[in-house]
Formats: structure tokens, sequence, C-alpha cells
């Protein structure tokens, strides 16, 4: 985690290390979504940018490669698997991921299995 409210002295306050290589991230609020590449997306919790959390992740078939936000939608870019388009990641996340229940979870497009 970067903070640049001051543009000409940039400094990090946190750092959150995923088990793969973070490749793209997009944020929104306090949450930064991370293609891991070669692993999943990845949601971080940064709400407390010096202590930042994993609280969540979307495994694709591939390689994750690219991730992008718009209109409360989630693009992820999977290298073998195409595009999944996901809705209201973060709340959802929050919802129940820590029991490891995907079914809560919904795509729009690319659905894969029960996730």
């Amino acid at each position: 985690m970067i903070d640049v409210s001051t543009p000409s002295t940039p400094f990090e306050t946190g750092f959150f290390d995923t088990p793969g290589r973070a490749f793209s991230v997009a944020s929104s609020g306090s949450y930064a979504y991370v293609a891991d590449w070669g692993q999943a997306l990845r949601v971080i919790d940064a709400g407390d940018p010096a202590a930042p959390s994993e609280i969540g992740f979307y495994d694709t078939p591939g390689e994750t490669a690219e991730v992008a936000l718009a209109g409360g939608y989630v693009f992820v870019a999977d290298e073998y698997g195409g595009v999944t388009i996901l809705r209201d990641c973060h709340t959802l996340f929050r919802d129940g991921f820590e029991s490891g229940d995907t079914a809560v979870w919904s795509t729009v497009v690319g659905e894969q299995g029960s996730k």
C-alpha cells in the first residue's frame, strides 16, 4: 500500500504478499482486487493500510492475468479461460467466504461450476 496524498513524496504504509505474482490491480473504496498470475483473483481489504488482509479469492480455470472494475462489476481476464464478469464481489466475499461457501457468488458471463 502506497500513500500518495503528497505526490512528490509517496511512501509505503503496508504490504500484502500474494502466493503468486500480482500482475494487475484495481481498487474500489478500501478494496484492492489483485489478478494473482497463476493463482486467482484476490480481494484485499486495505481499510487499515498498515495491515491489509485478504478477505477472499476467486479461482479462474487458467492464469489470472488482468482485472478491471466498472459499474459495480469486476472483469477478470484469464489467459486460457476467457473473461469472467462478477458482480458485487466485495459484499459477497464478506458474507460467507470465510466458511468456503462460494455458492452465493454469481457470475454474469463465463459461469464456472459452483463459483
